[in-house]
Formats: structure tokens, C-alpha cells, sequence
């Protein structure tokens, strides 16, 4: 039983029938019995409009890029036809089905629909009124989806190395598989006679003796893709091209009468390329190398494993990839499974009813002992090892929230072991990406245009190249604080643009973790009265400040020297070891937004919540507001629910009250802890703000039996007890306490010697307390 609900805005959001039927699954199986052809669609609506249309169909139960390897062996020797919906989980969904499928079915096609983004199957019927024959005549223009052969094992002649290690002299000239990530590319395309056809009359005397066509007088010069000179075709003139040719066929550099013809051309894409992801960090993670690629269509932040050559450069002399085939990698969290051995594995993080926060504390003390070494800074642990586990999306309330992934500061002194923290959690979590120095820069983060070896790229930055993953942003004192609100944008968002020319989009839904200490010319936190108020030097405008989840202090004198010092012996394995850290991490980041389940006490928790933190934090520091305090919450919750593998049949992650109350409790314990001083600013500044609004009653009642007062406060800038005294009539002593009342109420502000300046509000108070009829008293200039 599968049920829905709907929004007034018509989007569906599916609920299971309880727990533990929630399981994604092929429906519906009677479809596959005398069938000869399928189509495969995203989701039983678009199933049931296929159907009352007589075409055979069927849906996966689960969200888009959910794909189970032992659905495709329903499709044996069937033609299937995959119709997808129009955005980027479709695209990866259908990418991912084919891949599976092809091993088995007589026939693939991915058929694009060609509509708006986020539309699907049923709008191509329904909205836009194409008919069933439409749809038969883009399947038939739809190109069949070729097996792709797995690449190691195919590639028996060619080495597998890294993008670093392909560049040592051991490998030049030499055929490797190396697996990259494509992060720039420029626009202009670049092209080749691939061949080319030569004739002669044979009528050149002595210099034909000397000439490949003798006797035949013509000849064929191929250049293949795999031609080890077709990179010296690169960056030079039609004319230098066509002499190179010239060369190949043998014909003598000065003769005149060969008639030329290019045949066909070839074309190159150059680009630059990065080492892949799914590789732990190095000395080479940022390693940006220049390729030219024979063929067209690579994408941007795509994954590929090229068969490629290192080869000088002619015009240089430095190395560049000469790509001969490129392959689209395996995405290791597209391609992520489960199984009943990595159920109970994980099942080492669940958590047992009521134990969810001392679960929390166990792991990460796990982690303390055992991989970062870094001592009495737990809350500093959990904070980053949530933002592994964040998920990309989730519905609340009936509402897709797009983003879903976590982004966190670390704000702290020198020292205090914030970057080390992130550096071993990284390698022992196996992904995620640090970036530091000039990567931090506007261009770095997002993207631009680039100058490489004197040629111009439009290159993607970190988050766009680790979409759905995660970078930490270390050193963040050395940012501009102007990128960081250019940045905005796409912190919000999770789409980057680069304009050149047009406009340039990629995704960028990356998990971020922003480490940097205090700017200069403060040395450390302590010399804030709170802590938390040196996160707007270090970040800048209230509103990029505000797009943090959460932040957390490291302060130095937090942890004592004899601590830090001490010799600390750990015994044992870890209980959290690094594969099983790894496997957790996939299956979060693997979560479709339908598998992401609230249940009801937990929203319920969200809201009288964030009700309650807008209530006693002040937006002064606008790390708690109360419009969006549910949603982040609800995200925290669900980071801490994919921590703790919050499943009962491991495809759907379950958040709960327990998860909702953690969560409030974490950024309590964050932002009352000494060194941050959020709690202490809020209680100081929500003191005020009452002291004020007791103020406005207590000189309110003041004013009303003293109309002079109050025609002196509407019309003068600066007061004195004497000019009070004057103005009013009333005694020294008398004046003495009217200016008490005012200053403690803070309706006036102490100038020094110049006197009491009379704030904007004690002027209104004023305004309004003088009768109609007031015969006005001296002058007051």
C-alpha cells in the first residue's frame, strides 16, 4: 500500500503505510509476463497514465536514483524504454537503471522527453497533449544505450594509475586508465583533418621519383584518435596542419601540382581535469592538469576514466593528457547498495530508545581516541561528524526542502585543533574534500574564467565539483569577507552560475564545514565580550552568518595544559572502524528525498522548539531565527537520525522525536558553552530589550503629571539636572531624580561633560505626552 499526500500547490509526498513498508520495489510485477517491450518510469502516477494508454509499464516504488541490481534481471531479453523525469535525479536515476539494465535486456533507451525542468511523463501527455504515437517516434529517434564494459577489466593493455602518478617520466607515451573529474572546459572547439585524400598527374619530373604517389597517383592519410603525433595538430594554422599531412603522405615539401582534400575533420575538447573524489586525501587532491580530448560531449563535474597518453606539449614542452576514450565513472553513491551483511553491519551505530544522545557521545569519543587524538573537544567532534551525515533532501510538512545538507563553522584560537580534527576525520571517513589557500577565493569555491598555460577556461570551483558531497573550508581568515557574500547565493541555493558570454549553471548541494580563527586585529575569542560575536568579523553580513546551522567555539584555555600534554593510552581496535565509517557515509548520502521519513511528534518537536529557542536567543546574532529555526532543526535531526542509522529495513532513514530533542540539546550545549557565549549574549541582550519596554511604561506615567517635562524632552537634544530644573520649576534634587529615572530606564544616553543625549524613543514618548492644549514654557535653544 502506497499512500501520498498533496500540498495546495498539487505536489505529493509518500508516506509508508507504517514502518517497515516502506521497502522500494518494481510494481507492478504482472507487467513483465507477456510482455515484449517496458517502459520504465519514475513513479506510480506516471506508471498509471502509461497504462491507460495500452503501454506496458512499470515504476520503482522508491525515489529516482533508487536502483536495486536484482530489479534488472525482470527485464531479461525485453525492449525497455526509460522516460524519467526532466531534472537531475532523473537524468541520474535513468543513467543508473540503464547501466544495470543493459546486462540484461535485449534493448536500452533512455528516451529524453524534451520538456521544462521537474516535468515528467504525465505533463507530455496530459498538459502538453502528445499522443501515444508521439511518443513511439521519440523512442525510435532515441539512440540504443550501448553497454559500457567495466573499465579495469577491459583495459589490460593500458595501466591503472592515478592523475599524480601518470605525470612521473615512468609513464610518459605510455596507454593509462585514470580516473578524473572534468572541472573546466573551454568553449572554443578545436579541429583536425582526420582524413585526408591527395592527387597528382605525376607531372613533376625528377621530384615525382621522390613522392609517395609515384606510380599510383593518389593516397589516403588517416589520423586516428590514438595517433601518438595528433596532438602537434593543436594550437597551430590550417596551413602548418595541412603540412604536416603533407609530410605523412611523403609528398616533397616543394612541390606545387598535388591537389589536397580534406575529407573529414576530427574535433578535440580541451579541458582541464582534476583527480577523482572517491580517493582519499593527498599531496595531489589539488592537482589541475591540461587534457585535450578526441571527441566531443564530455560534461562538466562528471566523473570519467580516461584512456589517455601523458605527451609534451610542442608548443611548451609541458606535459598534457592526450585522451583517446572517455569513460563515465561508476558514482559511488549512485551505485550504492544494500545488503542484509551491511544491515547488520551498520546496525553497530543504531541507537537503543532513550540512548540517542549517549550514542552521540560514544561514537564520538571513538573517534577522539582512536583517529584524531585531539583531547576534551567532543562538542567540536560532533559538530563536524554531522555534517558528514546530512542528508541532500527531505519533504517537511508536505514541502520539499531542497536543501537538506548541513553547513557548520568552527570558529576558534589558534591551536585548538579544529583543522587536525577535520583533516583525520576526513581520511578515516574516506570522503570529503579540504580546501585551504587559493581555493578559497570567489573563483576557487564557485568557479570563473581561468587563464591555464596561457589559454582561457570556464572552470568549475570545489563546490560545484563536489556536489552532493562535502568540502571542508579551512583557513577562512585568509577569505575575502566580499566573496563570502557573493556566495550567498549558492550557499542558499545549491546552484553555482558563471557568466561568460551566457550564463553558466552547475549544481553545488555540498555539505560544508567553514574552519578559521579570529581576524586581526584580535588574537583570540576571549578579547569578545561573547565569544560568537567574532563570527561577524570573520564572516561578515548578518544574512551569511544566518545561513549556518550552527556554529561552535574552540576557545584555548578550554582545555588545560596537563591535558593536552598528557600521554594518553588508548588500547584496542576502534568500535567504529574506518569501512564501516565509509559505508554509513554512502548510505546517507544515497538517501532519496522520499526515503527521509518524519514522523509526526518529531515535526511537532521542530516547531515548539524553535518556537522556544526564538524566544529566549537574540537575532542580533542571527544564528536563531525564528522563521527558519524548524527547518534547521529538522535538519540537524535528520543528520543525527543518518548517524545513527535510524532504519528498520535499511532503505528508509526514520527521524523521531528522540533525534528532534537531540539535536535542540546539541545547540544548546554549542551555544551556552563559555567560550561561544551566544546563551550569555541572548540572556544580556533580551534583558535590555525588557529593561526598555519596562522603561517606556515607567516614564510614560512620569511624564503624564509633568506636561512641562515632557514639552522640554519633544523639543531639546541634550538635558542637564539644572536645565530640567530651569525648564520645569522643580527642585535641584527633584531634577536629580528625573534624570536618575530617565538614565535607568536608558531613554537618555551619558555624552560626558556635554550632558544627556535624549534618544529617539524617550523623544516620541514625549511628543505623545503633551496635552493638545499645552501652553508651551520657555525656550529650550
Amino acid at each position: 500500500v502506497r499512500l501520498y499526500s498533496f500540498t495546495d500547490k498539487g505536489q505529493q509526498k509518500m508516506l509508508s503505510w507504517q514502518q517497515g513498508y516502506g521497502t522500494a520495489r518494481l510494481w507492478p510485477l504482472e507487467t513483465f509476463d507477456e510482455a515484449d517491450y517496458v517502459f520504465l518510469c519514475e513513479g506510480e502516477m506516471d506508471r498509471l497514465v502509461l497504462a491507460d494508454r495500452g503501454l506496458n509499464a512499470v515504476t520503482s516504488t522508491g525515489g529516482a536514483r533508487t536502483w536495486k541490481s536484482d530489479w534488472s534481471k525482470q527485464f531479461e531479453e525485453l525492449k525497455v524504454y526509460i522516460v524519467y523525469d526532466v531534472d537531475q535525479a532523473g537524468d541520474d536515476g535513468a543513467r543508473k537503471a540503464a547501466h544495470s539494465i543493459v546486462e540484461h535486456a535485449k534493448q536500452v533507451r533512455v528516451v529524453r522527453l524534451g520538456l521544462g525542468d521537474g516535468e515528467d511523463i504525465t505533463n507530455y501527455f496530459v498538459d502538453y497533449g502528445y499522443s501515444v504515437e508521439d511518443l513511439r517516434q521519440l523512442v525510435k529517434k532515441t539512440p540504443e544505450f550501448k553497454k559500457i564494459p567495466e573499465v579495469r577489466e577491459r583495459s589490460k593493455d593500458s595501466e591503472w594509475v592515478t592523475l599524480g602518478d601518470s605525470l612521473k617520466p615512468i609513464h610518459r607515451g605510455q596507454n593509462l586508465m585514470v580516473p578524473v573529474i572534468v572541472s573546466a572546459r573551454r568553449d572554443e572547439r578545436l579541429h583536425y583533418p582526420s582524413n585526408t585524400v591527395f592527387n597528382c598527374d605525376q607531372s613533376a619530373g625528377k621530384m615525382c621519383e621522390r613522392c609517395d604517389l609515384l606510380g599510383s597517383g593518389e593516397k589516403t592519410v588517416k589520423i586516428y584518435p590514438s595517433d601518438p603525433g595528433l596532438i602537434d595538430f593543436v594550437g597551430i594554422s590550417t596551413k602548418a596542419q595541412r603540412s604536416i599531412i603533407r609530410a605523412r603522405a611523403g609528398i616533397p615539401p616543394s612541390c606545387g601540382i598535388v591537389e589536397t582534400s580534406t575529407v573529414e575533420s576530427g574535433t578535440i575538447e580541451e579541458i582541464l581535469v582534476t583527480p577523482e573524489l572517491d580517493t582519499s586525501q593527498s599531496d595531489t587532491m589539488h592537482l589541475v592538469q591540461r587534457a585535450f580530448y578526441i571527441g566531443l560531449g564530455l560534461d562538466y563535474n562528471e566523473s570519467y576514466i580516461l584512456k589517455t597518453r601523458p605527451t609534451p606539449f610542442h608548443k611548451n614542452g609541458k606535459i598534457v593528457q592526450h585522451v583517446m576514450e572517455a569513460t563515465p565513472a561508476h558514482d559511488s553513491i549512485e551505485s550504492f547498495e544494500m545488503s542484509p551483511e551491511l544491515y547488520d553491519e551498520l546496525s553497530v551505530f543504531q541507537a537503543e530508545p532513550g540512548q540517542v544522545k549517549k550514542k552521540l557521545w560514544e561514537i564520538a569519543n571513538d573517534l577522539q581516541d582512536h583517529v584524531t587524538k585531539i583531547w576534551d573537544r567532543l562538542p567540536m567532534h560532533v559538530a563536524m561528524d554531522l555534517v558528514w551525515h546530512s542528508v541532500l533532501e527531505f519533504w517537511f510538512e508536505d514541502k520539499l526542502q531542497r536543501r537538506g545538507w548541513l553547513e557548520a563553522c568552527v570558529i576558534g584560537d589558534t591551536r585548538t585543533g579544529k583543522s587536525e580534527v577535520a583533516n583525520q576525520l576526513q581520511r578515516h571517513f574516506g570522503y570529503g574534500e579540504i580546501v585551504s589557500g587559493e581555493n578559497t577565493s570567489y573563483a576557487g569555491l564557485v568557479g570563473g574564467a581561468v587563464k591555464f598555460d596561457e589559454a582561457w577556461f570556464v572552470k568549475w570551483g570545489r563546490l560545484p565539483l563536489n556536489d552532493r558531497r562535502l568540502i571542508v573550508i579551512d583557513e577562512v581568515t585568509g577569505m575575502n569577507i566580499q566573496d563570502i557574500a557573493l556566495m550567498s547565493g549558492v550557499r542558499e541555493s545549491g546552484i553555482a552560475d558563471i557568466t561568460k558570454i551566457e550564463t553558466q549553471k552547475a549544481n553545488a548541494r555540498t555539505r560544508a564545514i567553514w574552519i578559521g580563527n579570529v581576524r586581526e586585529p584580535k588574537n583570540d575569542l576571549s578579547e569578545y565580550d561573547y565569544g560568537c560575536l567574532a563570527l561577524h568579523d570573520l564572516i561578515g553580513q548578518p544574512e551569511d552568518i544566518a545561513r549556518f546551522d550552527y556554529c561552535v567555539a574552540a576557545a584555548r584555555d578550554e582545555v588545560s595544559s596537563a591535558t593536552v600534554n598528557r600521554r594518553h593510552s588508548i588500547s584496542g581496535k576502534p568500535k567504529f572502524p574506518s569501512e564501516t565509517c565509509s559505508s554509513l557515509i554512502l548510505w546517507a548520502w544515497s538517501r532519496e528525498r522520499d526515503t527521509v521519513i518524519f514522523e509526526r511528534e518529531a515535526v511537532d518537536a521542530c516547531h515548539s522548539h524553535a518556537i522556544e529557542m526564538g524566544d529566549h536567543y537574540t537575532s542580533i546574532m542571527p544564528l536563531v531565527m525564528a522563521e527558519n529555526q524548524r527547518i534547521k532543526l529538522a535538519r540537524i535531526a535528520a543528520a543525527i537520525a543518518a548517524r545513527l542509522f535510524s532504519t528498520d529495513d535499511g532503505e528508509n532513514l526514520i527521524v523521531n522525536i528522540e533525534h528532534v530533542n537531540a539535536a535542540r540539546d546539541l545547540l544548546e550545549l554549542f551555544y551556552g558553552s563559555t567560550a561561544f557565549g551566544y546563551t550569555a549574549l541572548s540572556r544580556q541582550r533580551l534583558g535590555f530589550v525588557k529593561r526598555r519596554q519596562d522603561g517606556v511604561t515607567i516614564i510614560e506615567k512620569l511624564l503624564e503629571t509633568r506636561p512641562n517635562l515632557a514639552d522640554m524632552l519633544s523639543r531639546t537634544k541634550m538635558v542637564n539636572p539644572t536645565k530640567i530644573a530651569d525648564y520645569t520649576g522643580i527642585t535641584d534634587d527633584e531634577a536629580k531624580e528625573v534624570l536618575r529615572r530617565l538614565t535607568s530606564t536608558m531613554m537618555v544616553e551619558d555624552k560626558g561633560s556635554h550632558g544627556y543625549a535624549v534618544t529617539p524613543e524617550l523623544k516620541l514618548i514625549a511628543e505623545r505626552s503633551v496635552p493638545i492644549d499645552y501652553e508651551l514654557g520657555a525656550d529650550t535653544a
